[in-house]
Formats: C-alpha cells, structure tokens, sequence
C-alpha cells in the first residue's frame, strides 16, 4: 500500500518528506550529504533516506525527497525523524528533529484530474486543512497547475518534482487560463546565519596579526559569534 492520497500519514501507508533547501551563499556547495534518520525505533522501515546532493550555486534551490514507510505494528500515535544537510567541503551542518503524526481515520480524495488557474493571493497547503502548514502562495497572477483530487473543499494540486499541495477549492478558477504568468512563492522555514567576512586581499600572512571585518545575521536573533585560530 503506497497511501490514500489525503495528506495525512496512515498505519501501512508509504510517505514521502520532502526537503526543500537553497544556498544563501555567494559560493556553490561542492559535497553535500542529506540524511534522515528514524528515531521511533521499530515500526517505522525508511525506503530513501541518504541523498548526495552536489554543485548547488548560489540562489538555486534543490528538492530532496525522503521516503519511508509506516508498518501496521507501529504502536506510536506519532514518528519520531531527525534530518541533517552537511557540507562536508565547508563542515557547516543543520540538523533538526521533528515528528509525523500517524492517523488511524483515513479519507478518500475524489479524482478530480485537469489544469486549473490557482488566483494570485491564494495560499498553498501542505493539508487539505486552512489550519496545516503554509507551504508558500501565488504572485504576481494566476498560476497554472495540474489538479489530481478534491478533499474537504481543497483541491490537491501538482507543484513540480511530485509534490503535492492543497489549495481552497475557492481559490481556483474553474478552467485553465493560458496567459497566467504567476509565480509560486514557497516558504522557506529555517535558515542558518549568514556570515559574511572581509579581510582584503591578505588570504596568506606572517604577520602576527590579521585585520578582519564582517557581520553575522539570522533570521530570528544571533546569540554568539566565535573567531577561531586553529584550535583557539
């Protein structure tokens, strides 16, 4: 049983988690290693959980798609996951934990298969729920999109790469229109400090001392900001 389709996470149901990542930076990743790891212990079995994700320039974005599997043993009423992106070149790292609730109701989507205008303003769902996780919004104009299926007065629609998302059925214009060039704007939730330094032209030095300048920003609060010299 691969799932039903309804945007929830059921007992023998098979799910995909998709990371969304793009570099902030003014320099291209070289190695980059994407790890998901179980942390419900037995009952939860993952099918794609290490990717390689190499070359990412400055300003790109990449998808990263996790799959697992929900056994019908497992006994929790959510799943434990921790996931990681590591530059192995840069050793920078970001690693966090969260859960995946798993239903024990499921519902059934009605097919509802054909290209549709999302109006600019709507919000993009991660649920066929207002109350779910925004996963971004319409700009600029209408966007066209493939529809697959009606749930709960959502509209389950194909955002590119196989992802799914949820928009109000009352967002939706009841036919295509050909010259909508909106734009989907997807959010993105957590980003690591952006560190920008200046040391001139003195990459090498026997000096004693180096002039540095540079600032550190986050999107929330910078709490700290180390210089290290080897080990110091």
């Amino acid at each position: 049983m691969q799932g039903n389709g309804d945007g929830e996470v059921q007992r023998g149901e098979t799910a995909t988690l998709y990371l969304h990542v793009k570099n902030v930076g003014q320099g291209k990743t070289y190695t980059t290693q994407a790890n998901l790891q179980n942390q419900s212990g037995r009952g939860v079995l993952l099918r794609g959980g290490r990717f390689r994700v190499d070359s990412i320039e400055p300003g790109e974005e990449r998808i990263i798609p996790f799959t697992f599997k929900v056994l019908e043993d497992f006994e929790q009423p959510k799943a434990k996951f921790e996931v990681s992106l590591i530059d192995t070149d840069l050793r920078v790292s970001f690693n966090e934990k969260f859960d995946v609730v798993v239903n024990k109701d499921a519902q059934m989507p009605q097919a509802d298969i054909r290209t549709v205008t999302v109006i600019k303003g709507a919000i993009i769902h991660e649920k066929p729920n207002a109350r779910s996780r925004k996963l971004g919004n319409i700009e600029k104009d209408g966007k066209q999109f493939s529809a697959e299926a009606a749930l709960n007065g959502f509209l389950r629609i194909d955002l590119g790469e196989g992802r799914p998302g949820w928009v109000a059925a009352n967002k939706v214009s009841p036919s295509a229109q050909p010259g909508a060039t909106g734009v989907l704007h997807e959010y993105l939730y957590h980003q690591l400090p952006v560190i920008a330094l200046d040391v001139g032209n003195d990459l090498v030095t026997r000096q004693s001392k180096l002039h540095v300048e540079g600032s550190a920003a986050d999107n929330s609060r910078v709490r700290d900001v180390y210089i290290f010299v080897g080990s110091k």
